[in-house]
């Protein structure tokens, strides 16, 4: 089935590598595809670009990643260090939220 885990730590490394390196590829194989295409309006193509390539599949994860992996254990090693509720939860959680739900559910 297609929601059942790999049965190897190799194989399950793989799929993470392929589903990680996903849209970068898919961005090298089309950027120039969509900025080409006479058909699509100028302000389509920087949407299409921006928006799902470069803070969908860029921006959202470094911000989480510093966020989570950096910000918040900071705040704890380092007693100075003062981040707002908001800055240190709500800020990453709606970009996750909001980054999965606009990730297509297949069946």
């Amino acid at each position: 089935a297609n929601s059942e885990l790999p049965s190897t730590l190799r194989a399950f490394r793989f799929q993470q590598h392929r589903w990680s390196c996903g849209p970068a590829n898919l961005f090298r194989k089309m950027a120039m595809e969509i900025i080409r295409n006479k058909k699509v309006k100028f302000w389509k193509k920087v949407y299409v670009i921006y928006s799902f390539f470069f803070v969908r599949k860029i921006i959202a994860h470094m911000v989480t990643f510093f966020f989570y992996c950096l910000v918040i254990p900071l705040t704890i090693l380092v007693p100075e260090v003062h981040v707002p509720i908001w800055g240190a939860v709500y800020i990453p959680s709606i970009i996750t939220i909001l980054n999965s739900v606009g990730t297509p559910r297949y069946a």
